[in-house]
């Protein structure tokens, strides 16, 4: 049998440390993925969703000065659904947030007014729910309305949104020995 040369066995090496080096590194990532999540959970200027919450979410949405934004939830259902409607920038940080129990047949509106200035914000509307079920019986909508004639300039309901489901929020795993 030949004995493989030198240049055999450092491929074959590359390749036995290969699967080492991918556990090192995913090890790595998932110890810092805790103090992340904490860090997003924590911070006082932003309300992030808990991990129950399904909800609907409207493409970004840009406003100018002179506007504003409303966002709506009627409740189709035969039972109140508490509903928290939410304002977020591009950046994940709350802009309005504001919740109430909305009754059948009934609507919940918050509105976001443009604060003045040349430039335009771009936001985000979230309609959110604690469960799927209440999602479904929720018809949303927005409207970007001018502020000085209270003409809705752009309107958009229904399928003009995307849901999200219950946050995946795994549970944190320390590793010993990794900071």
């Amino acid at each position: 049998m030949r004995k493989p040369n030198l240049k055999e066995q450092n491929i074959w090496m590359k390749f036995a440390t290969l699967p080492a080096m991918l556990v090192l590194l995913t090890m790595v990532l998932v110890a810092g993925f805790p103090a992340r999540a904490n860090q997003l959970n924590n911070d006082a200027g932003n309300r992030h969703a808990d991990a129950s919450e399904s909800g609907l979410v409207a493409g970004i949405i840009g406003v100018l000065h002179g506007q504003y934004v409303k966002v709506s939830a009627l409740n189709q259902g035969n039972k109140a659904i508490p509903v928290k409607l939410v304002f977020v920038d591009e950046n994940g940080k709350v802009l309005i947030f504001s919740n109430d129990i909305v009754s059948p047949g009934k609507a919940f509106s918050a509105t976001f007014t443009h604060p003045g200035g040349v430039n335009r914000i771009e936001l985000y509307a979230q309609i959110r729910t604690e469960s799927d079920q209440d999602l479904k019986n929720l018809v949303p909508s927005v409207q970007i309305i001018d502020t000085e004639t209270g003409k809705t300039e752009i309107a958009f309901s229904g399928s003009d949104f995307f849901s999200f489901r219950p946050f995946f929020n795994p549970p944190l795993v320390e590793f010993p020995g990794i900071q």
